[in-house]
């Protein structure tokens, strides 16, 4: 949809190689980020490559020079977790190095939570140092990520100053702290 007196604007063809991937998912255009997200995970099922994953996260890491935005990195890293889900399910989906990045941090925790069928391959221990982080979208995503993943093993971490240890078996993550 677009206004009157603006002309419509045609998708790249993103058939071609991954390097016009690469440059749809560096677009401007949110609408185009998506079409390239969406062909680069079709594509994986084809031809996985650790090279394709390896470029997408080169840009989420800033690596190249091309100075992303924000909404650029995060497309290209939930990009590279779709695909290294996609081509090989067991363990986290989104690179932990990338939690070092603070602008990164709610992002990555929401893409190692997005893979819930098998939270065994996604330790606890990740998210219970950020569920104290000063930025409280960090705190937010770290507290989702493990209702998510139904870690009952980390409930003892939401509620520090209770002097009751709970057993796991009687935690339920979606019941407040009882001081």
């Amino acid at each position: 949809m677009v206004k009157k007196d603006q002309p419509a604007v045609n998708l790249p063809d993103l058939t071609a190689g991954n390097e016009q991937l690469l440059h749809g998912l560096l677009s401007d255009s949110s609408v185009l980020r998506q079409a390239a997200q969406r062909e680069f995970v079709r594509r994986a099922k084809d031809m996985p490559t650790a090279s394709d994953i390896g470029s997408l996260l080169s840009v989420v890491e800033n690596q190249e020079n091309l100075h992303p935005t924000i909404a650029q990195r995060v497309a290209t890293l939930y990009t590279a977790a779709q695909i290294k889900h996609k081509i090989s399910p067991a363990g986290p989906a989104a690179p932990l190095d990338l939690l070092q990045k603070p602008d990164l941090v709610e992002f990555v925790l929401r893409a190692l939570a997005d893979y819930a069928d098998k939270p065994e391959e996604v330790p606890s221990d990740i998210f219970i140092p950020w569920l104290t982080d000063k930025n409280p979208r960090n705190r937010e995503a770290a507290v989702i990520a493990l209702r998510r993943l139904h870690k009952a093993d980390a409930a003892q971490a939401f509620c520090p100053s209770s002097p009751m240890k709970i057993p796991s078996s009687r935690i339920s993550l979606f019941a407040p702290c009882a001081n």
